[in-house]
């Protein structure tokens, strides 16, 4: 009979050593893959938490200033039956922002949000710098065209750069916001003044 013992002398066979190095190569080309792969979606999924977190802020302080906003904040009666969106009481309460944390720049900006061109301005306070990344918040805020003309829409869109200044000139605003807008919002609010007025 043959003896089926083991020769401690043998080693592995070409075939057995060049089958381990593929598996070896093959785990580590796709550990390393998947490394790159969680890398990409991890700042992605931080750009976009940062995003969120400038949004909710800056409503979280407008309706706080809302709250806030009464009759007694210099305001007459007359704001009360207003007959334009220019005399309504979000047009008075939007007119006092520029004086709070919630102020936003004189330069505007053009940018198209689902096939829509909407002019929004930076607000004060923005970039926010976070990792080398600076995150520019921008707002459009308007009165609603509805009477009693108490609405103020908010639009929001987060863009995340490089620069110190949002552009160097309008047509790279227009062109990088369109591409990239690392998120965008929509919120309305109504001020508590508004709710003071006496019943018609």
């Amino acid at each position: 009979m043959k003896n089926l013992k083991d020769n401690p002398d043998e080693g592995f066979s070409l075939l057995e050593v060049v089958v381990a190095i593929l598996m070896i190569f093959f785990f580590t080309t796709t550990a390393l893959q998947m490394l790159v792969v969680s890398s990409f979606f991890k700042k992605q999924a931080t750009q976009y938490t940062t995003a969120i977190n400038l949004i909710q802020q800056d409503m979280e302080k407008i309706k706080s200033a809302a709250d806030t906003y009464s009759l007694t904040t210099a305001l007459t009666n007359t704001s009360c039956n207003p007959t334009t969106s220019s005399s309504g009481m979000a047009t008075y309460f939007m007119n006092s922002l520029p004086t709070t944390a919630t102020g936003i720049s004189n330069t505007a900006y053009t940018v198209t949000v689902n096939g829509n061109a909407i002019i929004y301005n930076a607000v004060i306070g923005t970039p926010t710098l976070l990792k080398s990344q600076y995150y520019w918040l921008l707002r459009n805020q308007t009165v609603s065209t509805d009477a009693p003309y108490n609405v103020l829409k908010l639009n929001y869109v987060v863009q995340a750069g490089t620069a110190t200044s949002p552009y160097t000139d309008a047509s790279t605003a227009i062109d990088l916001l369109v591409r990239t807008p690392l998120s965008t919002s929509y919120t309305e609010v109504i001020p508590y003044a508004s709710l003071q007025c006496p019943s018609q």
